[in-house]
């Protein structure tokens, strides 16, 4: 289903972020917050390098292992 959020909406959202109030403030302050978690994943030793680097040594595996096949099969 398909959401169509209205002009007036986005204004309201914007004028609330960019405000000096509190709400604004702690927008702000959990947008920061998400981004710096999602900058510690990427780091070195995070979730999320960890998994790509998981991946690639499985990607490479699965090379040696087909390689090691061609050349069983070969002979």
């Amino acid at each position: 289903e398909e959401v169509v959020v209205q002009r007036d909406d986005i204004m309201k959202a914007v004028e609330i972020l960019m405000g000096n109030g509190e709400e604004g403030k702690a927008m702000r302050m959990r947008a920061r917050n998400l981004g710096d978690a999602a900058n510690r994943t990427l780091e070195e030793g995070g979730h999320s390098y960890n998994n790509l680097i998981q991946l690639i040594d499985e990607l490479k595996s699965l090379k040696i292992d087909r390689g090691r096949e061609k050349i069983r099969l070969e002979n």
